[in-house]
């Protein structure tokens, strides 16, 4: 079972770092990926994933796309993923471990 987190992000700099080491730093031996697509940020979100891609980069996917909002993003995500369980997630929050134990 492989487990797809989903984050549309939309000038989420401040925030996105946070939010994947908190996925990533969990202690699982469960598969899992990282979706994150930038619905068109303006500020340097892009420089921040790419970065963590290179630190994480059998884990993390990174797309693109125009700015189309939230829901269109996360739907894009969905269609990207491979895993049998999807979350989607929010880029301001830093999440807890609960979500890899399930």
């Amino acid at each position: 079972m492989k487990y797809s987190f989903i984050i549309p992000a939309y000038n989420s700099a401040n925030h996105i770092e946070r939010c994947i080491e908190s996925i990533v730093q969990q202690k699982t031996n469960k598969k899992y990926e990282i979706i994150l697509i930038n619905d068109g940020s303006t500020d340097n979100l892009k420089d921040i994933v790419t970065d963590l891609m290179i630190k994480y980069p059998k884990i993390i996917k990174y797309y693109e796309q125009d700015n189309q909002g939230v829901s269109v993003a996360r739907n894009y995500g969905v269609k990207k993923s491979s895993g049998d369980i999807l979350l989607l997630l929010m880029p301001m929050i830093k999440y807890q471990i609960i979500f890899l134990i399930i």
